[in-house]
C-alpha cells in the first residue's frame, strides 16, 4: 500500500478529532448554544459573514482567472467564476480533492489545455499558501496593524513568493514568458483580498457570539486555519481542522465555548456562501464556446507549449 491512503486516513482522523473538540467545548457550556441561537444579532451577522465569504470566493475565482491568463490561456471572468462556483462545492466530498478534479474537467470542456490548467492550479495553491502565511505573520498580535503596514507586509510576502515561484517555474517544463508576471501579481492581489474578506467574515462571526477580537487577529487566525484545512489530506473542506485551529488560537482569550461557537458560526457562513456560489453558477446561462473552439490566448509571444 502506498503512503497516500495512509495520509488520507490520518487527515480524516484529525478532522474527526477537530469536530470532537468543537463538540466537547460546546458540551462543557450547555447554555452557550441556546444563548447563541437566541441572540437577535446572530442572523444579521451570519448574513454579513456569508456575503463577505461569498465575495472571498469570487476573489479566489478572479485569482485563478489571472493565473490561467498568465499560464497561456484567457477565459472571460464570468466563465471562470461559473466554472469555479460549480466545482468548489465538491470540496465537501471526502478526500478534499474532488473540487480540483471537477474544475479541471470543466476547464477542459471549455477548451483549456491540460498543462495550462495544471500550471494554474499549481501556482494557485502555492500562492494562496504563501499569501496566507504572509498575512498570518503580518496580522498576528505584535505585528503592524491593518490596514497599514500589516497588509503591505502580507501582500509583499506574496509578491516575493510570486517571484520565487515564477523563477522556478520558468526553469521547469512548465516554463512561461516574463510577460505573464503582471497576471501573477494580479493573482497575488486577488488572493490578498480573499484573506482580508474571509478574516472580516470571521470577525463578524466572533461578534455574533458576543465576544470581541481585533480585526487583524481575526485575519491572522483565518489565514492559519485556512492553510491547515488546505494542506491536511482527507479533511473535506477543512472540516474539523479549521475549527480546531480557531479554538486553539482564540480559546485562551475568549473562552473555549465562545471560540467553538465562533468557529461554528463561521462554518455556517462558509457553507452558506459556498451554496450561494454554487446556485448562482448553476443558474447562469450556459456560455457560448469561443468561435475557434478553444479559449483565447493570453500572451501572444513566448507562451508555453503543452
Amino acid at each position: 500500500m502506498t503512503v497516500r491512503p495512509w495520509m488520507r486516513l490520518a487527515g480524516s482522523l484529525l478532522a474527526v478529532a477537530g469536530v470532537a473538540l468543537v463538540a466537547r467545548d460546546l458540551i462543557r457550556d450547555p447554555g452557550a448554544l441556546g444563548r447563541w441561537l437566541s441572540d437577535p444579532s446572530l442572523l444579521p451577522r451570519l448574513a454579513g459573514a456569508g456575503l463577505l465569504q461569498l465575495a472571498a470566493n469570487l476573489a479566489v475565482a478572479g485569482g485563478f482567472s489571472a493565473l490561467l491568463a498568465g499560464s497561456g490561456e484567457r477565459l472571460p471572468l464570468g466563465i471562470v467564476i461559473r466554472l469555479y462556483g460549480r466545482s468548489q462545492i465538491l470540496k465537501y466530498l471526502p478526500g478534499n480533492v474532488a473540487h480540483f478534479a471537477g474544475r479541471h474537467a470543466l476547464g477542459r470542456t471549455m477548451g483549456v489545455r491540460h498543462a495550462v490548467l495544471a500550471r494554474a492550479a499549481f501556482l494557485e495553491a502555492v500562492l494562496l499558501v504563501g499569501v496566507a502565511g504572509g498575512f498570518a505573520v503580518a496580522m498576528a498580535p505584535g505585528a503592524a496593524g491593518l490596514p497599514g503596514r500589516g497588509a503591505m507586509l502580507g501582500l509583499g510576502g506574496g509578491c516575493l513568493l510570486t517571484g520565487l515561484v515564477a523563477a522556478g517555474v520558468r526553469r521547469s517544463p512548465w516554463r512561461w514568458s516574463p510577460a505573464a508576471l503582471p497576471f501573477l501579481l494580479r493573482g497575488v492581489i486577488c488572493h490578498g483580498a480573499v484573506f482580508l474578506l474571509a478574516g472580516t467574515a470571521f470577525w463578524l462571526a466572533v461578534g455574533g457570539v458576543r465576544a470581541s477580537l481585533p480585526l487583524r487577529t481575526a485575519v491572522a487566525v483565518t489565514a492559519v486555519a485556512w492553510v491547515t484545512g488546505f494542506v491536511v489530506p482527507g479533511a473535506a473542506a477543512g472540516l474539523g481542522m479549521r475549527e480546531a485551529v480557531i479554538i486553539l488560537a482564540i480559546g485562551p482569550q475568549l473562552g473555549e465555548g465562545a471560540a467553538a461557537l465562533a468557529a461554528l458560526t463561521y462554518r455556517v457562513a462558509s457553507v452558506l456562501a459556498d451554496s450561494l456560489f454554487f446556485a448562482g453558477a448553476c443558474l447562469c446561462p450556459e456560455p457560448e464556446p469561443p468561435a475557434d473552439g478553444g479559449s483565447t490566448k493570453a500572451v501572444a509571444e513566448g507562451e508555453v507549449a503543452d
